[in-house]
């Protein structure tokens, strides 16, 4: 039987939003389930419905834009941090190994159509936010003559590709260490990578 959780509880909404958040990386929407999030929490239906009485949608409404606040929050901080464009890209990607940026194509191509107008709209707003965020780093690494001047949502969708890539390579290199010679740190990993990335591979 599935203890009751006190609706009182300060974080219980909070915990909902990291486990609904936990799903949605494991598996998208789909595998976003209102009856495994009370599960996995030890809470009822009803007492998820009392924090989010829209039920999956608008627990998935209000988990994006949790994290995109949360994640949106943690850039800037790292942009005032960075000294320039190398390193303040080089946080940005660090954070991504720690929590993942929500996959945009798994949205795009699968997602939306099941969406309504509203939810939409918060996704659009959503990326938006991390736009104007990754933006800023090209701008003014533009005016600081470090880039040179780029299509900005062609190098915003770069970067978030980037971000995807650098996660992938380092589970992969957990499973698979052999293959990876050189790149014996997530941080040198990321270094090269980061490198490539700028630099290209073409000779100057």
């Amino acid at each position: 039987m599935v203890a009751k959780t006190d609706l009182r509880t300060n974080d219980t909404k909070e915990r909902i939003l990291k486990e609904a958040e936990r799903l949605y990386q494991a598996g998208g929407y789909s595998h976003m389930g209102l009856d495994q999030i009370a599960k996995s929490l030890n809470i009822t239906r009803p007492a998820l419905y009392h924090h989010f009485p829209g039920g999956k949608e608008e627990l998935l409404v209000k988990m994006i834009e949790a994290f995109t606040c949360e994640k949106v929050a943690e850039w800037y901080a790292m942009i005032e941090e960075g000294q320039d464009s190398r390193s303040r890209f080089k946080f940005m990607l660090q954070s991504t190994i720690k929590q993942p940026l929500l996959d945009c194509k798994r949205m795009a191509c699968t997602e939306v159509d099941q969406l309504d107008a509203q939810t939409r709209w918060v996704l659009h707003s959503s990326m938006e936010r991390v736009h104007q965020v990754v933006q800023r780093v090209f701008e003014e690494g533009i005016k600081r003559g470090e880039l040179r001047p780029v299509e900005s949502n062609l190098a915003f969708f770069s970067f978030m590709s980037l971000c995807e890539q650098v996660g992938t390579i380092v589970v992969v290199r957990e499973q698979f260490p052999d293959a990876f010679c050189g790149l014996d740190s997530t941080e040198n990993l990321i270094d090269k990578t980061l490198d490539l990335w700028l630099y290209g591979l073409a000779k100057a």
